[in-house]
């Protein structure tokens, strides 16, 4: 998400798609989860993962950009087509596995006041 938002912020309008639900989740819970099935030995089709939370993609962009200093406008635009609908039906968030990991406010906290080598507060 952060990557993501960080490229379109380099615009000078950041555009995101209407009506999106996410999942993100944590790179940490999905490490931790793929070390426990390596060292269980798990075969076959592991399940999914995401995130504790769905959230809307256009509040969670605006959301990071505040939280990290950057003011951009956004402009919602729709996303046609199979995979359009797909989104707008919440398909990318729907997990039927497991969940966990921070939530993203709590993400999006940890990431914004992150210590710089001096002491001075990080800024991602």
């Amino acid at each position: 998400m952060g990557r993501i938002a960080d490229g379109l912020a380099k615009l000078g309008v950041v555009p995101v798609p209407r009506g999106v639900t996410i999942r993100p989740v944590d790179t940490a819970f999905v490490a931790d989860h793929v070390v426990d099935l390596m060292r269980r030995g798990a075969s076959g089709r592991a399940p999914d993962v995401g995130g504790p939370e769905e959230l809307d993609l256009a509040s969670a962009i605006r959301d990071y950009l505040r939280a990290t200093g950057r003011r951009r406008p956004t402009l919602t635009v729709p996303l046609g087509g199979a995979t359009g609908r797909a989104f707008r039906r919440g398909d990318i968030a729907t997990v039927e596995g497991i969940t966990g990991g921070p939530t993203f406010t709590d993400w999006l906290r940890l990431r914004t006041t992150r210590e710089a080598p001096d002491g001075s507060p990080a800024r991602n």
